[in-house]
C-alpha cells in the first residue's frame, strides 16, 4: 500500500473511533454475561445482555484491528483493549461492558425522544453517513475491512445524535424572538463602538484580473476619469456595485499584512497601486488600485449597511450541526426511568452513566475515551 493510502486509512481509523464513547477500566476481572434478564431497561425498552456483550466484543475487535494498523504508538489502545477483555474468551471486562452499556442507554433515550417527535433518522440519513465513511477511508471495499458491527453501530449512533442535535436546535429556535428596533439599534451601536476604532484606514478599490488591466485603470484615474466610474466599468455586468464603491476599512497593520504595502504615510485622496492580492494560498492574484478615502474610519451611518447585515432583526437560526445539545440530553436522562442489572453495576443519575460493580480486591478506575461527535 502506498504511504499516502496508509496515512489516509490511519486517519479513517481515528475518525471511526471518534464517534463512539467506549470506556475501559483498569479492572482485571470479567463478566460472563449469559443471563436472560435484560442488561438494562429504559422506560419500556430493554437492552439485552447479548447486545452489550456483542457491542463490547465489536469494540475489542476494532481496537485489535487499529493496533495492527500501527495506531498504538504510545500503547494506550493496548491498555483499552485489555480493559475490554474478561478473564477468559467467553467473558468481557466488567468496566468496559459498563461503559458500553452507558453508551447504549443514552442512545436509547435519544431514540425514544426522536420517536415521540417523529424525527428518527431515515435510511437515507444512514446511507449518507456510510458514503462519507467510504469516502474517508478511500472506498466501500476499504470500509469493509473494518469490523462490520462496529461500523454499523457507529453509523446508528451518529445518525441518532445528528437527528437529536437538529431537533434540539429547532426547539431552541422557538425561544428566539425578533429584536425590537430599539434592541437592534443598541446592538449595532455596540458593535460599531467595538469595531470602528480598530479600522481607521478606509481604502476604495478598483479590482482587475490582470496587472495590465490594472495599470490601464490607474492611467484612466490619473488622467482625470472618475475613480468610481472606472471601478464600476470593470465589474462584471449584472453585479451590484455599491454607491460608494468597493470600500474596505482596516488597521494599518492589517493593510500591510494583506497587501504588502506601508500605508502609514498616506493621505486622504492618494491613489496607490496596482497591488497584487491573493485571498488564499495557491489562488491566482487579482490586482488592486486604491484610493485612500479616510484615515479616521467610517461613521456609524457609513458602516450602517455592514452593521445591519451583522445584526439582523431576526436572529439567525441555530446551526444544527454545531448546536450543543448536552443540556437537552441531560433533561431527558433525568426524566427517563433507567434500571441496570446489578451484573453490570448501577445507574448513576449524577454521572448519567453506569457505575461498574467493584471486583473484590481490585480498584476500579474508569478511563473514558471521550471523543468528538458524542
Amino acid at each position: 500500500m502506498e504511504p499516502r493510502r496508509t496515512s489516509s486509512r490511519r486517519a479513517a481509523l481515528a475518525a471511526l473511533a471518534a464517534l463512539l464513547v467506549i470506556g475501559a477500566s483498569a479492572c482485571s476481572g470479567g463478566t460472563g454475561l449469559v443471563g436472560t434478564s435484560p442488561a438494562a431497561t429504559v422506560d419500556d425498552a430493554e437492552i439485552s445482555q447479548a447486545e452489550v456483550v456483542s457491542a463490547t466484543q465489536a469494540t475489542q475487535r476494532f481496537y485489535e484491528y487499529s493496533i495492527k494498523q500501527g495506531q498504538d504508538s504510545d500503547g494506550s489502545l493496548s491498555g483499552l483493549l485489555e480493559d475490554l477483555k474478561g478473564q477468559s474468551s467467553y467473558t468481557v471486562g466488567t468496566a468496559g461492558a459498563a461503559n458500553v452499556l452507558s453508551d447504549m442507554i443514552v442512545d436509547e433515550v435519544i431514540r425514544q425522544d426522536l420517536a415521540r417527535h417523529d424525527a428518527l433518522p431515515t435510511k437515507s440519513d444512514k446511507d449518507k453517513i456510510r458514503k462519507e465513511l467510504e469516502s474517508s477511508v478511500g472506498s466501500a471495499a476499504e470500509l469493509k475491512k473494518f469490523d462490520a458491527e462496529y461500523v454499523k453501530r457507529y453509523i446508528e449512533k451518529r445518525a441518532v445524535n445528528d437527528a437529536f442535535r437538529a431537533r434540539a436546535a429547532a426547539e431552541a429556535d422557538k425561544d428566539v424572538k425578533p429584536l425590537t428596533d430599539k434592541e437592534r439599534e443598541a446592538k449595532m451601536r455596540e458593535l460599531y463602538e467595538q469595531t470602528a476604532p480598530g479600522r481607521p484606514l478606509c481604502l476604495n478599490a478598483i479590482q482587475s484580473s490582470t496587472e495590465a488591466e490594472a495599470q490601464a485603470a490607474r492611467a484612466r484615474v490619473d488622467g482625470g476619469e472618475d475613480f468610481l466610474a472606472v471601478s464600476k466599468s470593470l465589474v462584471p455586468a449584472g453585479t451590484d456595485f455599491p454607491d460608494k464603491g468597493l470600500v474596505a476599512c482596516l488597521s494599518f497593520d492589517e493593510a500591510k499584512t494583506a497587501f504588502g504595502q506601508d500605508f502609514s504615510k498616506v493621505a486622504v485622496g492618494d491613489i496607490l497601486g496596482p497591488v497584487p492580492f491573493t485571498s488564499q494560498q495557491g489562488a491566482e492574484p487579482v490586482y488592486l488600485v486604491f484610493r485612500v478615502d479616510s484615515l479616521d474610519g467610517q461613521t456609524y451611518e457609513e458602516m450602517l449597511p455592514e452593521l445591519e447585515q451583522a445584526v439582523p432583526a431576526q436572529p439567525a437560526a441555530t446551526d444544527p450541526t454545531t448546536f450543543d445539545a448536552s443540556k437537552a440530553l441531560a433533561v431527558l436522562l433525568k426524566k427517563a426511568d433507567i434500571e441496570v442489572n446489578a451484573v453490570f453495576g448501577r445507574w448513576s443519575d449524577a454521572r448519567q452513566s453506569v457505575v461498574p460493580p467493584r471486583v473484590p480486591g481490585e480498584p476500579v478506575t474508569t478511563t473514558a475515551l471521550a471523543l468528538p461527535g458524542s
